[in-house]
């Protein structure tokens, strides 16, 4: 356990500063605009992230799989790759922009300068997706750490700075603009610099030739995130849909406070993909009963008692509503926690399209959850879909898992 600590110390630090940055950054833009304005950006963010996670999401994964193989792939053409998926997922966001601006009310005439400005900077964010792969293959997990912890701290001073200088959506994004490019900048300039350094690339591989390469990894993983992408991103859109904007931001606040936990889950990522990948000895039952049960336990019991008395401080009472949604959020994050690994598991393990088909799980039982709660509900229905999707998918990972091991 001591070398757990101290392997995974910086990760926890990190992701730490991250969470608590992020919450302020939420309580603060939640204060300043209200929940209905909340609401839009985060209608905005979850359309973006939602074609965006679809082609480009996860793409590290490919490129760890095929540097651990000692494959001949020139770094570069994941950077170009990073560059194609971006331009294709902005144009489909401004299509479906323009498309539904009177369907959920997302007044893109009024914001499109700086909604635009923003989807440009996301084709810059696209290349930390090479960066992440390259650094975890790497095993320098400082570096990773630092990036991420880096990175984060600079969005939140820049949506700080802009939000008290003008309170406004547009600030807001132009915020975020900033952030985005400069963290892909940032990943270009490493990667170019590690292309040297990892002695595996062949200068003269073509584009296509690369692509045919990873072809079959890239669409498993490209399938796996489309199929994740409904009860991950469409909750805010279902939402924005059937009630208004103002309910859109009461349900996200409550989600936002509930995201320490995916904080937690990704400072074990990289750990978790290292070990798995060197082949080092990996209990996932030691995890479970003395780190994983403990930090559940703890934060069930925060949230409970603290929960009111925490959203209140962090923005007002108009956003008290929120408990409810946060506290049946917490139920699936909590077994999420406790079971995330099985996806690495099963990556390292060649069987991704398990995780996959966990996904279609995911997927069906929030969808149906969600047509039966949405109208019974509202916001609550859709927490309640969340979380009945994310246990029946950890379930079968669990399932896939045990199956594994006894081959």
């Amino acid at each position: 356990m001591k070398s757990f600590f101290n392997e995974t110390k910086e990760l926890f630090f990190s992701q730490g500063v991250i969470a608590i940055l992020s919450i302020i950054q939420v309580a603060y833009t939640a204060k300043l605009l209200g929940p209905s304005n909340y609401g839009k950006i985060a209608l905005y963010i979850a359309i973006t992230g939602t074609v965006f996670r679809i082609f480009s999401s996860r793409n590290s994964d490919v490129v760890l799989l095929f540097l651990s193989e000692k494959n001949e792939i020139k770094i570069v053409h994941f950077l170009v790759l990073d560059f194609l998926l971006g331009i294709i997922s902005i144009l489909i966001t401004l299509i479906i922009f323009l498309s539904s601006e009177n369907i959920l009310n997302l007044e893109f005439t009024t914001f499109r300068l700086f909604i635009i400005f923003y989807l440009f900077s996301r084709l810059f964010l696209n290349f930390t997706e090479t960066f992440k792969g390259v650094v975890t293959y790497q095993g320098k997990l400082k570096t990773y750490s630092y990036f991420e912890s880096g990175t984060i701290i600079l969005r939140f001073l820049f949506v700080i700075l802009f939000l008290n200088f003008e309170p406004s959506i547009n600030s807001y994004f132009l915020a975020l603009g900033i952030y985005s490019m400069l963290s892909g900048l940032i990943s270009i300039v490493y990667v170019l610099r590690s292309n040297f350094n990892l002695k595996i690339s062949d200068e003269t591989l073509s584009f296509n030739k690369f692509y045919k390469k990873i072809k079959n990894s890239f669409l498993k993983i490209r399938f796996d995130q489309a199929i994740g992408v409904i009860p991950t991103h469409l909750d805010i859109i279902i939402i924005g849909l059937f009630t208004n904007s103002f309910e859109v931001g009461i349900y996200q606040f409550a989600k936002k406070l509930i995201e320490p936990i995916n904080y937690l889950v990704v400072a074990l990522n990289p750990w978790i993909l290292n070990k798995l990948k060197n082949n080092n000895f990996f209990s996932p039952k030691i995890l479970l009963i003395k780190i994983l049960s403990p930090i559940a336990l703890l934060l069930v019991f925060g949230y409970y008692f603290y929960g009111k008395i925490v959203i209140v401080f962090l923005s007002s009472s108009e956003f008290l509503n929120s408990f409810m949604p946060m506290m049946i959020l917490l139920v699936g994050f909590i077994f999420y926690l406790l079971t995330f690994w099985t996806r690495q598991f099963l990556l390292i393990n060649n069987s991704i399209l398990s995780h996959t088909r966990a996904r279609i799980v995911n997927t069906v039982v929030f969808s149906i959850s969600a047509g039966f709660f949405i109208d019974m509900y509202s916001y609550n229905g859709i927490a309640i879909s969340v979380s009945l999707g994310i246990v029946a998918h950890k379930l079968y990972e669990l399932k896939e898992y045990y199956k594994i091991k006894k081959l």
